[in-house]
C-alpha cells in the first residue's frame, strides 16, 4: 500500500490526506474498480472524529478551497450560514442532505454530501472552487 501524507492545521484541526487504494462510492451508489475515483484518501477534519473518506481527485481540488474558503476551520460559520471547512449553504442543501441520511451539523457529513454536490456541479457552488480548477 503506498501512502502519502499532506498535512496543514489552522485553528487547532488538522487536515490529513492519507492515500489508500479503496472503492468509492460506499454500497448503493456504482462506481466500477479501477477507475481515477476508485481511488480514495482520508480526510481528517477533526482529530475527535474518524476521517472521511473521499476520492483522491476531490481532496486534491478540496485542499485549495477549504483554506480559502474557511482557512480549514470546520468550525467556521458563513454571512449565509454556510458551515465547515468547504462552508456548505445548509439552507440550500439541508433538506437534501437529511433525505440522503446526512446530518449538516456533522462535519463528515457535510464532506460527504461535498462530494456528491462537486460530482454533480463542478465548483460552481463555491466561491473558491473555480480558482482551485485553474491551478
Amino acid at each position: 500500500m503506498k501512502l502519502r501524507f499532506l498535512a496543514a492545521s489552522a485553528w487547532g484541526l488538522a487536515l490529513v490526506l492519507l492515500q489508500v487504494s479503496a472503492v468509492w462510492p460506499p454500497s448503493g451508489l456504482t462506481q466500477t474498480p479501477g477507475t481515477p475515483e476508485s481511488e480514495t484518501v482520508l480526510w481528517v477534519y477533526d482529530l475527535r472524529r474518524p476521517p472521511v473518506e473521499v476520492p483522491r481527485q476531490f481532496a486534491v481540488w478540496a485542499v485549495p478551497v477549504a483554506l480559502c474558503e474557511s482557512g480549514f476551520n470546520d468550525a467556521a460559520v458563513g454571512a449565509l450560514g454556510e458551515l465547515g471547512m468547504l462552508q456548505i449553504h445548509v439552507r440550500v442543501h439541508g433538506p437534501r442532505m437529511r433525505a440522503m441520511g446526512l446530518d449538516p451539523a456533522e462535519g463528515g457529513d457535510r464532506f460527504r454530501f461535498a462530494v456528491v454536490l462537486h460530482r454533480e456541479q463542478g465548483s460552481a457552488p463555491w466561491t473558491c472552487g473555480k480558482e482551485a480548477e485553474k491551478k
